[in-house]
C-alpha cells in the first residue's frame, strides 16, 4: 500500500536522489535528474525552513514519488516512478496545498514527457507560461575545440582553486550588477555537496592569472550522465571559443567514468557546438484558490 509522508531533510536526501537515478530518462519523462535535485537542496538560496513541505509517497517503505520545489515555494517539480502513474493527481493536489507562494501562485515545472501531469494541468486551469528546449550532447559525436592562445586550464591536481578568483569569475560571468560581495562561504558551500566533482570541473585562466571561465560538473555513473552546472565566461573574454573548449575538456574528463552524454542549456550556443534537443521544459502556472 502506498503511504504519504513529509520529507525529512536530514535522512531522506539520498532516498530522493536514488529515485531520480532510478527514474532517469534523457528526456526527463519521469521528472528531474539527480544532480538537479542535489543542486536545489544545496543552493545557498534554498528555503531550507520549508523543506518539510516536500511530499514523499512510499510503497512498503520504498520511495516511488516526490512533489518538491527547487529553491523557493511557488514552484513544483514531480518525480514519479512510471509504475505508479495513478499517483499523479494526488501529487498535484498536494503541491497546490503545500508548495504555493505567499500569493497562492504555483508554477508547475514539467518535462514534455510528463504527459499525465500536463493533462492534469490543462484540466486544472493552468496556463502554459513558457516552453524551453532541453539539449544534450552525445559523446558519439565529434567535438574538437581547444583554448585560444593566452589561456589554459587550471590543473586541478596540482593547483589549488582560489575561491576569491572564482567568486569574481562567477559574479561577472553571470552578469551580476555591481562588485562581488566577497561571500566566499556561499561559493564553498556549493562545492562540497556529495556528488559535485570539483576535481573534474574546468577553470580557464588567462596569462594574468585571472579566472575567466568556469564549468562545473556532476557525474551520475548509473545514468551515464555528465551534468553541466554552472557554465559562465567573463564578459571580457567571450566570443573566443572558451566555453566550447571547456565543454570539450569536460567530455574528455568524464568519458573514462562511463558517461555518454552531457546536458546543457537551451540557447543557440549549445546547438552550434553539436547539442541536440531531446525534449522541452514546460512551465504551467495559475493562482490556486
Amino acid at each position: 500500500m502506498v503511504k504519504f509522508r513529509r520529507y525529512c531533510f536530514l535522512s531522506d536526501f539520498s532516498k530522493v536522489y536514488n529515485l531520480c537515478v532510478k527514474c532517469y530518462t534523457i528526456a526527463g519523462d519521469n521528472g528531474i535528474c539527480a544532480p538537479y535535485w542535489e543542486y536545489g537542496q544545496s543552493s545557498g538560496d534554498a528555503d531550507v525552513l520549508n523543506f518539510h513541505r516536500i511530499g514523499l509517497w512510499e510503497d512498503d517503505g520504498e520511495l516511488v514519488g516526490v512533489a518538491t520545489y527547487e529553491t523557493q515555494l511557488g514552484e513544483a517539480f514531480f518525480i514519479l516512478d512510471p509504475q505508479y502513474s495513478a499517483l499523479a493527481e494526488e501529487m498535484l493536489i498536494y503541491a497546490e496545498t503545500q508548495l504555493c507562494d505567499k500569493e497562492n501562485k504555483l508554477c508547475l515545472n514539467l518535462s514534455s514527457g510528463q504527459t499525465q501531469f500536463i493533462a492534469l494541468a490543462k484540466q486544472g486551469g493552468y496556463s502554459l507560461l513558457g516552453k524551453y528546449p532541453e539539449k544534450v550532447f552525445s559523446y558519439g559525436k565529434c567535438i574538437n575545440y581547444s583554448l585560444p592562445c593566452g589561456y589554459r586550464f587550471l590543473d586541478n591536481v596540482t593547483e589549488l582553486i582560489d575561491i576569491a578568483k572564482l567568486d569574481v569569475c562567477l559574479h561577472y560571468g553571470f552578469d551580476h550588477e555591481g562588485e562581488p560581495d566577497g561571500d566566499l562561504d556561499f561559493r564553498i558551500h556549493m562545492s562540497v555537496t556529495p556528488n559535485f566533482r570539483s576535481d573534474l570541473c574546468c577553470i580557464v585562466v588567462d596569462n594574468d592569472g585571472n579566472y575567466v571561465c568556469y564549468a562545473g560538473i556532476w557525474v551520475v555513473p548509473d545514468n551515464k550522465l555528465a551534468y553541466l552546472e554552472p557554465l559562465c565566461v567573463h564578459p571580457l573574454h567571450r566570443k573566443k571559443g572558451i566555453a566550447a573548449a571547456a565543454i570539450a575538456e569536460l567530455i574528455r574528463r568524464t568519458t573514462p567514468l562511463g558517461c555518454n552524454h552531457i546536458t546543457g542549456g537551451s540557447g543557440d550556443f549549445y546547438t552550434a557546438i553539436g547539442y541536440q534537443t531531446v525534449g522541452y521544459s514546460e512551465v504551467w502556472g495559475k493562482k490556486v484558490i
